[in-house]
């Protein structure tokens, strides 16, 4: 039996999850990456065989050396030490790799990590993130936990994720009750289904098993969402590289759907002439999240629409429940003419000539997409990816045309205009250069690749030249942005789709910093972290969920100011 080490476990996080597939060693990865940059020197554990860490900052070299050098010891009567199972990532971070440094055994690891080298690990370290093997098996997992200390918990907002974190939950309440954690929600998005909640993945579990399956009351509310951290292409490794054209499609088809909420609101608001509102002004929100994607997609037909006014207001009896406080479930969310008058707004939607054109610019706008990831080269527009791309242009231009003659719809119609606008910019060879000329490359073989590392340490140290660059890159495009966003408008004659402020002139300041955040996603899509960055939701809400996992444990003050 492993003699509990306090200095490690109160000092320590465990990262899981239910399924791989969630960004478990994503969010290990940034956690350890945030703690250094706050001034801890951190060791992040990776005892995920399936994963690894290094390969995630792009040091699969440095992670093959190690390799080479056990292979090289093993040959020796040589006794492992902490040295032949770090690598030194950046200041104050090192990557402990005991699977792909000869242990093979997790018995062999806890007995190195916990016994042999405790005592160098706790003088050495102030904070320990364990990046933990997927799913619950007893040997290589749970045996773990009462070593170490609280768990974190990783999921995304779906049904599948919540029944395996939940599933994970049970494993723990059987084996280790007393664990102590946290849930971090990745990829988090707002989701209209009164029978879903994406910050409760025990409920989601607890609904699909029998009574004699489910989570104990007191587990469910140890386990408490710290992050909701929301979808953001620069921790999704799997994205790569995107084209700078569907990245810029994929925002204006963001600004599309920004477009269709804002013109159903005006529709809901205004279904008959001299009326009250028909809900109130939260009812009203519900309403649009709820109506919004259906919509588009909208069969029509009387039966149908009246079937979605039932399923909204059976949202809103459930939201009701949930929240509590809320009405009796055999009462009615809404009246009879406030269904009636959704009912017509409903019906006026369908028959709507404006929304016909936005669903016909979504489409084009979908098949632009494919084709534009299609495309081998980053930057690339050719052959017959250049013949699904020329509706693009044709779609959206006839979009913000009518949109300028529809009220309520300057901002939605402003977002499109802006992102158009830097569309058609950066299908200029010489805008092109000046980006692609920021981004480091390396050579592999043949092939001439970006080079993560070289990104993701400047990110995560805080490299004052890289910044001072990127800067200089936005300063540069900067006028020319701005610019050819005034040259569209005044071509498509939609001047009044300009931001403005009271007065009524142009915030130049709002274009400076769509633009900077437009650079941000296309220079660093893929990288894996999104610490660093600076104006990101995702960033912030990482932050703001890695203070709060600090909070629950007993490490030294940082040695350190922060980045």
């Amino acid at each position: 039996m492993i003699e509990v080490a306090s200095g490690i476990r109160n000092r320590s996080v465990a990262v899981v999850s239910g399924k791989g597939g969630v960004g478990k060693t994503t969010t290990a990865v940034n956690l350890a990456v945030w703690a250094a940059r706050q001034g801890y020197h951190t060791a992040l554990v990776d005892l995920d065989p399936l994963s690894d860490a290094a390969v995630l900052l792009d040091l699969r070299d440095v992670s093959e050396g190690l390799k080479k050098a056990v292979v090289q010891r093993s040959q020796t009567s040589e006794p492992a030490r902490i040295d032949s199972i770090r690598i030194g990532a950046y200041p104050d971070l090192d990557i402990l790799q005991p699977y792909n440094a000869g242990f093979k055994d997790p018995a062999a690891v806890k007995t190195f990590l916990f016994e042999t080298s405790r005592d160098e690990l706790i003088n050495t370290y102030d904070l320990f993130v364990f990046d933990m093997s997927a799913g619950s098996e007893e040997a290589e997992h749970l045996s773990f936990l009462p070593l170490v200390g609280p768990v974190i918990l990783v999921t995304n907002p779906d049904p599948a994720s919540h029944v395996a974190a939940g599933s994970y939950l049970r494993r723990l309440q059987e084996h280790v009750p007393e664990k102590r954690g946290v849930l971090w929600i990745n990829r988090f998005r707002r989701i209209v289904d009164a029978s879903f909640d994406p910050g409760d993945p025990a409920s989601t579990y607890n609904a699909n098993v029998t009574e004699d399956l489910t989570i104990s009351e007191k587990l469910h509310a140890r386990f408490q969402p710290v992050a909701f951290v929301p979808e953001d292409p620069a921790m999704n490794l799997l994205r790569g590289a995107p084209p700078v054209n569907a990245y810029l499609i994929e925002q204006m088809q963001n600004a599309l759907g920004l477009m269709v909420r804002d013109y159903l609101e005006t529709l809901l608001q205004d279904t008959d002439s001299g009326s009250s509102a028909v809900l109130s002004r939260t009812g009203l929100e519900l309403a649009v999240d709820f109506f919004a994607e259906r919509i588009k997609n909208q069969a029509g037909g009387t039966s149908r629409i009246e079937q979605q006014v039932q399923d909204f207001e059976e949202y809103l009896l459930v939201l009701s429940e949930r929240i509590g406080g809320g009405r009796e479930r055999g009462n009615a969310a809404l009246t009879g003419e406030q269904r009636r008058l959704l009912s017509k707004a409903l019906e006026k939607a369908g028959q709507d000539s404006f929304i016909a054109v936005l669903r016909r610019c979504e489409a084009v706008l979908r098949e632009g997409l494919d084709a534009a990831w299609s495309q081998e080269r980053l930057f690339a527009v050719e052959g017959e990816a250049e013949h699904k791309l020329r509706p693009v242009d044709r779609e959206v231009a006839g979009v913000l045309v009518q949109a300028a003659g529809v009220s309520g719809l300057r901002r939605s119609a402003g977002l499109l205009l802006a992102y158009y606008s830097a569309y058609k910019l950066f299908q200029s060879e010489t805008v092109v250069k000046l980006i692609t000329g920021f981004i480091p490359y390396r050579s592999e073989g043949n092939r001439r690749v970006r080079d993560r590392r070289i990104q993701i340490a400047n990110l995560a140290g805080g490299g004052g030249a890289y910044r001072k660059g990127y800067l200089e890159l936005v300063k540069r495009l900067s006028p020319v942005y701005a610019r050819q966003v005034g040259v569209i408008a005044e071509a498509l004659s939609v001047r009044d789709l300009l931001f403005r402020d009271s007065s009524g002139t142009v915030v130049r300041e709002a274009y400076l910093r769509l633009l900077s955040s437009m650079l941000h996603e296309i220079v660093h899509s893929g990288l894996s972290i999104i610490i660093g960055f600076d104006y990101r939701p995702a960033a912030d809400a990482f932050n703001k969920g890695a203070e709060r996992v600090i909070e629950l444990l007993d490490v030294p003050a940082p040695q350190t100011p922060a980045v």
